[in-house]
């Protein structure tokens, strides 16, 4: 999401770079980065900049209006304590760059013990789930045939509680980049649409029958549950876009209707 954002500034924009800020085992990967970037982004200039400040000073502002805008509501709870805090933050979890987004990953976790509110720390993580998938890149995997598989980008959050910010009761939930839509999305996962991406884990090769199948003898209350509601449930999670598949409403209907006749 990211990306296709920056793509919209392309052949417009000056490129700012902040060589001194990269870590020396980080070189050549940002090297690399850079020269991939320079040739998608195509920018109208490209700017050498100079810190002259320590690198944490320099950084703090940055990361300051970062937090404003990746974790919106987790800003407004820490109000005045943000700089502070981000400036412990830093002095736990030195820069590693180059990302101003990817360097908050363990911010959650560092509000968390911190201070034991365990809603800070659910809200602060639900914020960074999102911002994290709109950056990284999971890699769509290539089609075969018949295969379903599970969403690359899955991360799940349990919310043991309401937490006020999120407006979403207590459960279960998935985040994930929906290939389809070209958004971060959330879903919270019913006890049934749980197992069947438990089933899709480990790189399990399935065709959609074999899944179904396989539903079918789970154990306990889920083994009551037939063909067609299992069927209702992976296919909700395929509108989702939280289970991919080559050709798949072909194949189901094409069952379905083959069971009628």
């Amino acid at each position: 999401m990211r990306r296709q954002g920056l793509g919209l500034l392309r052949g417009e924009c000056t490129l700012q770079l902040h060589r001194a800020l990269v870590p020396a085992a980080s070189q050549a990967s940002y090297e690399a980065i850079l020269a991939e970037t320079l040739e998608w982004l195509k920018p109208r200039h490209v700017e050498e900049q100079k810190i002259t400040a320590p690198v944490e000073e320099f950084l703090l502002p940055l990361l300051e209006q970062e937090l404003t805008r990746e974790f919106p509501h987790t800003d407004q709870r820490l109000r005045s304590e943000k700089k502070p805090l981000l400036r412990e933050y830093l002095s736990q979890f030195p820069w590693q760059g180059p990302l101003l987004t990817e360097h908050l990953r363990y911010f959650p976790l560092f509000l968390k013990r911190k201070f034991q509110d365990i809603p800070l720390y659910l809200l602060a993580q639900s914020e960074w789930l999102r911002a994290y998938l709109s950056f990284a890149d999971f890699g769509l995997p290539p089609p075969e045939k018949g295969r379903v598989t599970a969403n690359p980008s899955l991360q799940s959050l349990y919310l043991p509680r309401e937490v006020p910010e999120l407006q979403r009761p207590p459960g279960l939930y998935v985040f994930y980049y929906d290939f389809g839509r070209g958004e971060v999305r959330s879903h919270p996962l019913a006890f049934q649409e749980a197992a069947l991406l438990d089933l899709l884990q480990e790189d399990r090769k399935f065709n959609l029958e074999q899944l179904l199948e396989q539903a079918q003898l789970q154990e306990g209350p889920a083994g009551t549950w037939s063909r067609e509601e299992w069927l209702k449930r992976f296919s909700s999670l395929r509108d989702e876009g939280i289970i991919l598949g080559d050709d798949l409403r072909r194949t189901a209907d094409q069952k379905n209707k083959k069971e009628s006749l």
